[in-house]
């Protein structure tokens, strides 16, 4: 769900660096399915990654161990989006500038959303009542 967020919002953000209000129709509609396509890549590469266990929780990295997982995480999002484009030949249609800042601005959102996310975790887990137990000590 926090990746979803973050790729819409640094699509949205390209988009609107590259174009400001100035998108035409058939544009829309190619970045529509550009970024679904993002999205289905990125699903399908955290199942691989689950599935082979190299995947830690948000709450069990720490902050320079998650940065190092959204990096990793772009640069094989961004490999796989650009054989996508030249594999469905539009490659050329495609702003460049957006291309290029989609991963680039995702890094940012997904880094950040990852860490006020860990910190909620983390301070719900601390405000979890402890289990407490009674151990009665006698001399009999």
């Amino acid at each position: 769900m926090i990746n979803a967020a973050a790729y819409l919002a640094a699509f949205v953000t390209a988009l609107f660096i590259r174009f400001g209000g100035d998108i035409e129709t058939w544009q829309v509609q190619l970045y529509t399915s550009i970024f679904i396509s993002a999205l289905l890549l990125a699903a399908a590469l955290h199942f691989y990654r689950v599935s082979t266990k190299r995947y830690q929780y948000v709450e069990e990295m720490d902050p320079l161990e998650t940065l190092s997982y959204v990096i990793k995480n772009q640069i094989l999002l961004f490999l796989a989006l650009v054989v996508y484009l030249f594999a469905t030949q539009q490659a050329e249609r495609v702003s460049r500038v957006v291309i290029v800042l989609f991963p680039l601005l995702n890094v940012c959102y997904e880094y950040v959303l990852r860490i006020l996310y860990r910190r909620r975790i983390l301070r719900k887990e601390a405000d979890l009542p402890v289990d407490r137990t009674v151990a009665v000590i006698t001399n009999k």
